[in-house]
């Protein structure tokens, strides 16, 4: 489906975009990011965003009206907390930090018109903290 993500280049030129490299992070793990079903969810903070990427050309209108009728129907049109993990297709890498999951892990996958939620329960170990099971 995509997503924004924020470029840092040497220069304003747009000709530098393939020599620069993505905005990280806070845990400088994955490339910063909001997924375009966050971005067509219809919220307020989002709205014009999506609105200038289908102006654009960015993004067709029928995606964006797809991917709100996804949000909408997965999270009642509002999610609150930390964005979810979304997941297109079963070789879509993702970074998981262990030490930050203590009991679930959920991971929400995208299908035709909705998502669903798959809690991965307990990843570490309760004995050693260590991870037990590997996501490939």
């Amino acid at each position: 489906m995509g997503e924004l993500r924020f470029r840092i280049t040497s220069t304003s030129d747009p000709s530098c975009f393939d020599g620069g490299s993505d905005l990280l992070s806070p845990s400088k793990l994955r490339p910063w990011s909001v997924p375009l079903l966050r971005l067509a969810s219809g919220t307020q903070i989002y709205k014009p965003v999506c609105e200038h990427l289908v102006a654009e050309g960015l993004v067709s209108q029928k995606l964006s009206q797809r991917c709100r009728l996804i949000w909408t129907n997965s999270f009642g049109g509002y999610f609150d907390g930390h964005p979810p993990h979304l997941f297109h297709h079963l070789k879509q890498p993702f970074f998981l930090k262990f030490t930050s999951y203590k009991r679930t892990f959920a991971l929400w996958v995208v299908k035709e018109e909705k998502t669903s939620k798959c809690e991965l329960r307990r990843p570490t170990s309760k004995v050693t903290g260590e991870p037990f099971f590997l996501v490939l």
